[in-house]
């Protein structure tokens, strides 16, 4: 059975889509099998701007049911950051001669994928003092990684 999309419809869908901060792609992202059969974003944003003026039932009972069970992912929180000090270099640059591994080497001691933001380049700046912060966790892995290495693997 098919249904006229109203503007309090479009309101609505307007409404949950900045409450959650999800569209209508993210919405269905990962749905297949458990949405209705024949569903899609695009028919979705089209009921949102009016293009589309009517809807299987099932479809904008749906939509709807999922937006109301969406709780909003909350905002990721800063990385604590650390102020790299000249103890800080020394430490890393007598792990590089001790273990004979520069920023890429150590690296790939690293399970995949790296922590995000962490490459090889940072590594290298922390080193030569061009970068005076670090992401916390990030100097953390790399001096537990030097750690684990014994000397000229």
């Amino acid at each position: 059975m098919r249904v006229t999309i109203t503007k309090q419809h479009r309101d609505k869908l307007k409404q949950e889509a900045k409450r959650t901060g999800s569209g209508p792609s993210k919405l269905l992202r990962g749905k297949r099998g458990i949405a209705p059969e024949g569903l899609t974003s695009s028919m979705i944003y089209a009921w949102r701007n009016g293009t589309i003026r009517t809807a299987r039932d099932k479809h904008l009972d749906w939509v709807f049911k999922a937006y109301a069970g969406w709780s909003p992912t909350p905002k990721s929180k800063t990385p604590q950051k650390i102020t790299l000090t000249d103890e800080h270099r020394t430490l890393i640059q007598s792990e590089m001669k001790r273990t004979g591994l520069g920023a890429v080497a150590i690296l790939k001691h690293a399970g995949r994928p790296l922590p995000d933001g962490l490459n090889h380049q940072k590594v290298q700046r922390w080193t030569s003092g061009e970068t005076r912060t670090a992401v916390k966790v990030h100097w953390e892995l790399v001096v537990r990684l030097y750690a684990s290495v014994k000397a000229d693997q």
